[in-house]
């Protein structure tokens, strides 16, 4: 797809009708890839060498979970200045935009989708990083990966079900 072949170069680009920018995050964070917005409008920006590291798979389920944040208008949510208070809010933001990614990507891409779900699940598993502070724990997001991963995948299998039931007419299946 056009996100893996990009990381195999520097520059900017169109993809999903967001510009994807190699350029290193504006507050120095080492991370492979961020959303952000500048005069021009909002980008996800992205360091090759990280994304690398991560793997395609992995890298591209960010790549959606970074425009989740963008969907869900993330960078306008102001976060709470108590650390008490910050650290479950910048969780949810986080969650809701692995929800994103999962249901995107099994919508797009189902035959290729457990295996993206595996490798972003696997990079988390793999790793002990805390956040930084800015995000939840590795090993949170593996959580929050499991559980945007069941909640999609529980639906997507309830939807087959009522669109090949034979006793269900069609367009009942599709306004369930």
């Amino acid at each position: 797809n056009d996100v893996l072949r990009f990381y195999a170069r520097q520059g900017t680009a169109q993809v999903s009708g967001m510009r994807l920018l190699a350029i290193p995050h504006p507050d120095g964070v080492a991370t492979p890839l961020y959303a952000h917005r500048d005069a021009t409008g909002p980008f996800v920006g992205y360091d090759g060498a990280l994304c690398a590291a991560m793997g395609a798979l992995a890298s591209f389920y960010a790549f959606v979970h970074e425009l989740g944040h963008h969907h869900h208008q993330h960078l306008d949510v102001v976060l709470p200045a108590s650390a008490l208070l910050r650290g479950p809010a910048i969780t949810g933001l986080e969650l809701q935009a692995d929800t994103y990614a999962t249901n995107e990507i099994i919508r797009q891409l189902p035959d290729q989708a457990s295996g993206i779900f595996q490798a972003i699940h696997g990079y988390y598993s793999a790793n002990n990083s805390d956040g930084g502070g800015t995000h939840p724990s590795d090993a949170v997001r593996a959580i929050n990966l499991s559980l945007a991963w069941s909640t999609a995948t529980a639906l997507a299998r309830c939807d087959v079900r009522f669109f090949n039931d034979d006793a269900v007419s069609r367009s009942l299946a599709k306004s369930v």
